[in-house]
């Protein structure tokens, strides 16, 4: 009893066809899997990809627009993966042969995995933006509506499309009208599809129809084999022309990507990528059968090839740099770079910037306080908390923040809110009319720019960036990269399209502070120095360079390495260089020979900490004989003292993965405690005549940490602007006002 009733149920076509795709389609489930981990919060939740798709933004709002772009993304999902299932799996049930809308039946037995994340994913709607987004039972059922909407417009599209062409067995054997009965003639010979067949026909007990209703599947083993492979043949070629379809409108979509009505929610870009991922593999196992394995090394190995070949390569470039006069880059090189003569020669300019910087305070009198900040990385996150404490200590010290400012120094997304800054200080001292402290600047610091370079990553750089212009006699492809400098721009107002030698007179006058950048060279894990003055001194320790053991050079000046024509390079690929967070953005290649590539200078010295006591040491004669001490101000992204976590072995696969996620995760805290060494050896140089002040982004209760991404809702806008002015960081504001005045 117990047997058949089993049997009744493994025939019944749903599942059967699940079990198809557990036995042989894994990339199939694996969509599904990835896809409903995302949404439940167990994947991606530190990057805040999550959000992507709970709360996904569209010019600047979340409503049933964007929600609605989301469905139609998701509808093609859908419809891409049934349509690969189809091709795939349709022949081993003849039965679908005899129906009048095969395709459709095959989708709606083919829902129980769709079906399952799309539950999944309306009750997470519902709860997140319930409890975060903090909207009545209305807006959401507004916002679920806008989702469902789209899925349904890209299905009825499509379906409308099948129903139309797709054919069952009876129209392409003839029975065109019914009541005549006219049956074209087959050879008796002629082997059935039963006969044919490579394999045993799966039996189907059960199937549920366009009505959905339950009925008793036909099958259609007898009929001629020829008959049943037209059947698939031109089902088959309907299937291969919708997803060749689609592919041809996404790569067309690629020559739209600067146009800001085409930047759809990031969360549509990734189901626009599981759909192209879904296209390419299932061609790949449909057309190579059993040779897939095989053809699969061979493709690799001809792929390899190929990336490592100019022809189907192309590398990422800093715009404003001449790449046709490549400059040697070697140890020997970085000693050269790195002499006595030159360090010697760069300390003395930067000690002219300082004696600038003392005559903008009255000789007589306490000698002046010296300021510098570090700001850390941390995304969009790190860029709206850095600016709104910019904004707020600029202000409560009637803008002797920047005043007593001769150095900014850091990494990633704090570095854009301190140059943004920067350049609004800049203007204002020039005369422009700008309310330097307005929340428009705080606003155009955390808005989005994922949704930008997500697209342009599927539509763009998934295949090879075929839009390019040329700039300094170097050719340039229009790729992610070029996508988040023309973001960046759009957001502040296009204040950052300059040079970086823009800078340099108002830095060596002091009239700004100056900035360092310290991206990581991947080759030999070196800082590039990137300022508009040459700091090569800060490329070893100086002190220690005459040693019978010198020191390790453990960076280079970019100005010493490129020239003249480092001042050349644009300022939004000199930001970009020093935030590029892996596979977000590319890595940039320089015209070096051999050629180095740089990322984000996180990688070194998420906080800058490292570079701003490199110099305070350097020049710390100077600030005792001109200085009453040293303010050190950082301007962190995440808490300062995180908590120890527990049962960090739990599973097997936690056993073996713990110790390097451990040091992965705990990387900045790693930081945190070589930086407070750093800082305590700093007091003692100084005679004990340092201050450190920090302003941390501290998540309200309750809350959990804004993503480390370039994509923030509105709740985690909301929860940073409330984290800037909590009551450690007002402290924090007084005792740095205090500091100014001497008190």
């Amino acid at each position: 009893m117990m047997q058949a009733a089993f049997k009744n149920f493994i025939e019944v076509f749903p599942i059967q066809l699940l079990v198809m795709h557990l036995k042989r389609n894994h990339f199939l489930i694996i969509i599904w899997i990835f896809l409903i981990s995302i949404i439940a919060g167990l994947l991606g939740t530190r990057y805040g990809i999550p959000l992507l798709f709970l709360d996904p933004e569209y010019f600047g709002r979340v409503n049933f627009l964007s929600f609605y772009i989301i469905g139609i993304a998701l509808g093609g999902l859908f419809i891409v993966w049934n349509i690969t299932s189809y091709i795939l799996n349709a022949h081993r049930y003849s039965f679908l042969a005899t129906l009048n809308r095969p395709f459709g039946v095959y989708c709606l037995n083919n829902a129980i995995l769709p079906a399952l994340f799309l539950i999944i994913y309306l009750f997470r709607i519902v709860g997140f933006q319930s409890s975060y987004g903090l909207l009545e039972l209305g807006a959401i059922a507004l916002l679920i509506a806008g989702v469902l909407s789209g899925i349904f417009t890209t299905i009825i599209i499509s379906m409308l499309y099948f129903f139309r062409t797709n054919k069952d067995i009876f129209q392409i054997i003839g029975i065109i009208d019914k009541k005549q009965q006219e049956i074209r003639q087959h050879n008796p010979d002629e082997q059935t599809h039963e006969e044919a067949a490579a394999f045993h026909p799966i039996n189907t007990s059960y199937y549920v129809n366009n009505k959905l209703q339950w009925k008793h599947a036909r099958s259609a083993d007898h009929y001629p084999e020829s008959i049943i492979r037209s059947v698939y043949k031109q089902h088959h070629a309907n299937a291969l022309f919708i997803e060749i379809t689609s592919l041809i409108i996404i790569l067309l979509l690629g020559l739209l990507m600067e146009n800001p009505v085409f930047r759809i929610p990031a969360g549509a870009s990734i189901a626009l990528l599981l759909s192209i991922l879904i296209v390419l593999i299932g061609a790949y196992y449909y057309w190579m059968g059993a040779w897939k394995l095989f053809f699969f090394v061979v493709l690799f190995f001809i792929a390899d090839r190929l990336m490592k070949s100019d022809k189907m390569n192309y590398e990422n470039k800093i715009i404003g740099l001449d790449y046709t006069t490549p400059q040697h880059y070697s140890i020997d090189t970085l000693k050269i770079l790195s002499d006595s003569a030159r360090t010697a020669a760069d300390m003395q300019h930067t000690l002219n910037m300082l004696e600038n910087w003392r005559n903008k305070f009255p000789e007589k009198g306490p000698a002046p306080k010296m300021i510098v900040i570090n700001c850390s990385g941390g995304g969009l996150r790190a860029m709206s908390f850095a600016m709104q404490v910019f904004q707020h200590a600029d202000s409560v010290t009637q803008h002797q923040l920047m005043e007593h400012t001769p150095l900014i120094t850091g990494a990633s997304g704090g570095m854009l809110a301190a140059a943004y800054y920067r350049e609004l200080y800049l203007q204002q001292k020039q005369g422009a009319d700008i309310q330097i402290f307005d929340s428009e600047y705080a606003d155009n610091m955390s808005a989005d720019l994922l949704n930008g370079l997500g697209f342009t990553m599927v539509v763009n750089d998934m295949f090879y960036p075929m839009q390019s212009f040329t700039s300094a006699n170097t050719k340039h492809r229009k790729d992610r990269g070029y996508m988040f400098e023309q973001l960046l721009n759009e957001n502040t107002g296009n204040v950052f399209d300059k040079t970086l030698g823009a800078y340099a007179d108002a830095e060596y006058a002091m009239k700004i502070p100056m900035i360092i950048f310290t991206p990581t060279i991947i080759n030999d894990e070196r800082k590039l120095y990137i300022a508009t003055q040459p700091v090569s001194y800060l490329a070893q320790p100086v002190s220690r360079s005459a040693h019978f053991t010198a020191p390790e050079i453990d960076g280079v000046d970019a100005h010493q390495l490129l020239g003249a024509d480092a001042n050349n390079m644009h300022f939004t690929s000199v930001l970009r260089m020093n935030c590029t967070f892996p596979y977000i953005l590319p890595l940039v290649h320089l015209p070096t020979e051999p050629e180095i590539q740089v990322m984000d200078a996180g990688v070194r010295d998420n906080y800058g900490i490292q570079t701003s006591t490199q110099f305070i040491a350097t020049f710390n004669e100077w600030i005792l004989a001109n200085t009453s001490g040293v303010i050190v101000v950082n301007i962190r992204a995440i808490e300062q003292e995180l908590g120890i976590k527990t049962n960090i072995s739990n599973g097997v696969l936690q056993k073996f993965a713990s110790p390097v996620e451990s040091l992965y995760s705990n990387w900045v805290e790693i930081q945190d405690y070589q930086n407070d060494q750093l800082l305590n050896y700093l007091n003692v140089i100084l005679d004990g005549k340092l201050e450190v002040i920090t302003f941390e982004y501290q998540p309200s209760e309750n809350n959990k940490r804004a993503s480390l991404s370039f994509h923030l809702t509105s709740l985690e806008k909301r929860d940073i602007n409330n984290a800037v002015n909590n009551i450690y960081n007002k402290k924090a504001y007084e005792v740095l006002a205090k500091e100014l005045e001497g008190k």
